[in-house]
């Protein structure tokens, strides 16, 4: 399941950020990171994968829906603008996560944080 949902994220990120200014394929400064999920054993990694699925499948879901409310302005943004005025809520967008943006994610999450009802009434 998660990666039939995961399939076309990258093109996601590449787009989102070309529009924000960033080059058409980011690419991760890898520089001083360690894999630390590398060195553990086989059975702590499958352990350690299977606890964070649910994670994975959220922030997944929260991803697609972010593009989506962005990039298909004729269905996807005229009805969440629509929620969060019904919610009396300030009418503005989901911030899309891009791997190459550290921050990006934490700023989705904590968006869709404060505005949950709109987003599960999505």
């Amino acid at each position: 399941e998660l990666a039939e949902l995961s399939k076309g994220i990258k093109t996601e990120e590449w787009a989102t950020a070309a529009e924000q200014g960033g080059s058409d394929e980011p690419e991760d400064d890898v520089n001083g990171l360690v894999d630390e999920v590398a060195m553990l054993m086989q059975d702590e990694r499958e352990n350690l994968q299977n606890s964070i699925r649910p994670v994975k499948l959220v922030l997944v879901k929260l991803h697609k829906l972010a593009f989506k409310v962005i990039h298909l302005t004729m269905k996807y943004l005229p009805a969440w603008h629509g929620i969060l005025q019904e919610l009396c809520m300030p009418v503005t967008n989901i911030p899309h996560n891009i791997t190459t943006r550290w921050n990006s994610t934490y700023d989705m999450l904590e968006y869709v944080s404060r505005h949950w009802k709109a987003v599960d009434t999505l």
